[in-house]
């Protein structure tokens, strides 16, 4: 299927921070960054990084403890993207402020409108065939 190869496409290139279309195809994101403090760089505990990835499973809760079981339920359901973070800059390219500098001091990404759709439609699940 043509589209299900499009989207394979898109999400693969949205993995590895590149774009798949357009005249930036292959080039990874403008990324703005300033010094990186350190803070993020958590190597004890229960904190795994791999290929880019990140996952801390420090957090436990037991059934009883309701406020702390709903705080990390509207974690998991928060939305992909904060509209609060997100602008458009003179030339109409579009800023993405992330909410706590990467390890490499990013602090926001910039896109032009089409590379900034092609990312959002790689956060698009695909349809369970039935």
């Amino acid at each position: 299927m043509p589209d299900q190869e499009s989207f394979s496409i898109l999400q693969a290139s949205s993995i590895t921070y590149r774009f798949a279309t357009g005249p930036s195809k292959g080039k990874k994101a403008l990324v703005l960054k300033a010094l990186p403090d350190g803070d993020h760089n958590s190597t004890s505990g229960l904190v795994a990084k791999n290929s880019g990835f990140s996952l801390h499973a420090g957090v436990a809760t037991k059934a009883q403890e309701r406020e702390k079981l709903e705080k990390i339920c509207r974690y998991i359901a928060r939305p992909a993207l904060s509209e609060e973070r997100l602008s458009t800059n003179v030339r109409g390219e579009i800023i993405y402020r992330l909410k706590k500098p990467w390890s490499d001091g990013t602090l926001a990404v910039k896109f032009t409108p089409m590379e900034f759709m092609e990312r959002l439609a790689a956060l698009i699940p695909r349809p369970k065939s039935i």
